[in-house]
């Protein structure tokens, strides 16, 4: 029967707690295995490998394997007696200095690892998401970190065919106090959205008639999202400082060309 390792520890209110060490050594690192063979070197002592085999309930053979990838990480000693090998456990207290060395390592090495992540942020990164689950996905990311968003749209689509999200939209828009400025085709509802705009935290500003497009996009950070409101609605991500900064440059040459009124 496998044999089970604990140590017990004084917890705040004064009682014992148990702390599973096969546990605690794979959650650091290692493998099932060899934990179950650190332990039984620790407690046996300088051993052959049979009566580690033993105490671990694991086979000779497979033994022998995990004492040697436990040499190797530098866990475990070997020395020769009699023409038999004896394999011991290194001092716990070293195996904790060890783990200390490796995490000040990377705390060193953290500055050229976020350097890295920031490089590979840079690269522009495209979502897909399907329907209006997946553009009340896309409606939440937006309400999470925009402090502003610009965009253009279709509202009587959006409204007239997503009432739920749009209520939805408006709601958490509201709590959070994200402006909005947007820039409407010329439809039966615009110029209702733009005098409710005051009450919304809504801008909005309607294009001349003759232009007639459907869907939704909207600006914010470095992030561009399109909505195709078709029966078979889409949502696009689009993650891209230089994408991004080129729709804002759009929309405020349009936004200052249009009247106010």
């Amino acid at each position: 029967m496998l044999l089970l390792y604990y140590i017990k520890v004084v917890g705040f209110d004064g009682t014992y707690k148990n702390m599973n060490l096969e546990n605690i050594l794979q959650n650091s690192g290692l493998s099932e295995k060899q934990a179950q063979i650190y332990l039984a070197c620790l407690e046996l002592g300088p051993s052959a490998v049979q009566k580690i085999a033993f105490k671990s309930n694991i086979s000779r053979s497979t033994a022998y394997e995990v004492l040697d990838s436990l040499i190797k990480k530098g866990l475990v000693n070997t020395y020769l007696k009699k023409k038999v090998s004896y394999f011991n456990a290194i001092d716990p207290e070293e195996y904790i200095n060890q783990s200390r060395e490796k995490i000040e390592m990377l705390n060193q090495a953290l500055p050229n690892f976020n350097a890295l992540f920031r490089k590979s942020k840079e690269s522009p990164s495209v979502r897909l998401y399907e329907g209006e689950a997946g553009m009340k996905i896309v409606f939440k990311e937006m309400i999470k970190e925009a402090k502003e968003l610009i965009g253009f749209g279709s509202s009587d689509d959006f409204v007239n065919k997503f009432k739920d999200l749009h209520q939805y939209f408006l709601e958490n828009r509201l709590k959070k106090k994200i402006m909005l400025r947007l820039i409407l085709k010329s439809a039966a509802n615009a110029q209702e959205r733009k005098e409710l705009g005051p009450t919304e935290l809504r801008s909005v500003r309607i294009l001349p008639e003759g232009f007639d497009y459907h869907g939704l996009i909207y600006i914010w950070q470095n992030k561009v999202a399109l909505f195709s409101l078709s029966d078979n609605p889409l949502a696009l991500i689009v993650e891209s400082k230089e994408l991004s900064g080129m729709q804002k440059a759009f929309f405020d040459y349009m936004w200052g060309t249009l009247p106010t009124e």
